[in-house]
């Protein structure tokens, strides 16, 4: 996951969702502002640094603005671009799920996961 701060309750409500859901362990990733102060088993990576680090600026529709806390165009969160970057952000994971914040999950990703991709039991990696 990555969202801005005021988008934290949509990333903890649908980890829950998968969460409920699971049947396998699954590991949670969320690049955001700060930690989930709710859930400390999610690792966490600092927006800013990852913005930095991989140099997602450059990928960034710089032809956008924000008014009034509301979105007058697509893509305007700094967050919205760390997908980009998931490789290279989570490369020790053999297989990975992005999820967006907004999103609630009523199936079992562990299992449609590993039917898709294969029939082994690795860990996987939600974003």
């Amino acid at each position: 996951y990555a969202a801005e701060e005021d988008s934290v309750a949509g990333v903890e409500a649908s980890i829950r969702s998968i969460q409920a859901h699971a049947s396998g362990p699954t590991k949670f990733y969320f690049v955001g502002d700060i930690p989930l102060p709710a859930m400390p088993e999610v690792h966490w990576f600092n927006l800013t640094e990852t913005m930095q680090k991989y140099n997602i600026d450059d990928y960034m529709n710089r032809n956008t603005t924000r008014k009034n806390r509301r979105r007058d165009s697509i893509n305007v969160y700094r967050s919205d671009y760390v997908r980009f970057a998931l490789d290279r952000l989570m490369m020790n994971q053999r297989k990975a799920m992005y999820i967006d914040v907004d999103t609630i999950v009523l199936c079992d990703v562990y299992s449609l996961i590993n039917g898709v991709l294969n029939e082994n039991d690795d860990d996987i990696a939600i974003a």
